[in-house]
């Protein structure tokens, strides 16, 4: 299985691909899956719901601020590339690399 590959920016942001179920019974990360971060969200694909439900997910798991999430690319896809502002620093890739099972 290929390993989910994080970037580090110059900028200290943490660049990398979700895939996301929408429509799920709870809200969960659920691990790795191919080459993304499974995330599972109760939302609908609907008028950027699920999205928006990504980026409140995204930011509980890593504890960083709702603001600093950013879905960059496939906004109407279920492979979505996501930015963490600030996301290179050691607590928050700690916690990323823990949701990656020790792999990224």
């Amino acid at each position: 299985m290929p390993a989910v590959d994080v970037t580090v920016t110059e900028g200290g942001d943490a660049v990398f691909w979700v895939f996301v179920q929408p429509g799920a019974v709870r809200a969960q990360v659920t691990g790795p899956y191919i080459d993304c971060l499974r995330l599972r969200v109760t939302a609908a694909p609907e008028r950027g719901r699920a999205n928006d439900e990504v980026e409140a997910l995204l930011a509980r798991t890593l504890e960083v601020a709702r603001r600093d999430v950013r879905i960059e690319l496939g906004a109407a896809s279920r492979r979505k590339r996501v930015r963490i502002v600030g996301g290179a620093s050691p607590a928050v890739m700690g916690r990323l690399v823990a949701l990656l099972g020790g792999a990224g």
